[in-house]
């Protein structure tokens, strides 16, 4: 699985192309609010093989602030280690 913290249209349809390439039976995980995405993604952790987080997201206007991935980082580096 591949986890991805993504606003921007243009850049997401281009990674999807190449995950599709590169990885066709790897499932994709999409988020674009890193607030979102801290809540969401304990469930994935463990399944998670790439994890690409966007650094500048822009709220669409009238939304509220999305974050941005160093949140989702500092999250994640909280979480205990997975191990096989």
């Amino acid at each position: 699985m591949v986890l991805l913290l993504e606003d921007d249209a243009a850049r997401l349809d281009s990674l999807l192309k190449a995950a599709s390439r590169v990885a066709p039976n790897v499932a994709v995980r999409v988020w674009n609010d890193a607030h979102l995405m801290i809540r969401k993604v304990g469930t994935f952790i463990a399944a998670a093989r790439a994890i690409s987080l966007d650094h500048d997201l822009i709220a669409p206007a009238g939304a509220s602030d999305p974050g941005d991935g160093l949140a989702v980082a500092r999250f994640l580096v909280s979480q205990p280690a997975k191990r096989p």
